[in-house]
């Protein structure tokens, strides 16, 4: 079962960073300067809160596969270390 156990969480990863890695050209057509590579033409002269938006939605876009791994890995731990004490509990 842990060998199964750790093999799903693996490809889950895996397939998590696949995933991420398919929207980045999405993330990138948001621009912005905290890291982005360039700025599109549509927020040089945007308004402040559109800008506060565009950077809320780029940071949301980029740290929800950080959580997403973070609880394969506790659901992973959890399955392992999960232990079974037969159909009565004794």
């Amino acid at each position: 079962m842990a060998v199964a156990v750790v093999i799903i969480a693996t490809l889950s990863i895996f397939a998590t960073i696949l995933a991420s890695l398919a929207f980045l050209p999405v993330v990138q057509q948001l621009g912005g300067e905290g890291g982005i590579a360039y700025t599109p033409k549509i927020w040089l002269n945007a308004t402040q809160q559109a800008i506060n938006a565009r950077d809320i939605a780029t940071t949301a876009i980029l740290s929800l596969p950080i959580f997403l791994i973070g609880s394969i890995v506790i659901w992973a731990l959890l399955a392992v270390s999960s232990r079974d004490y037969g159909e009565f509990g004794t």
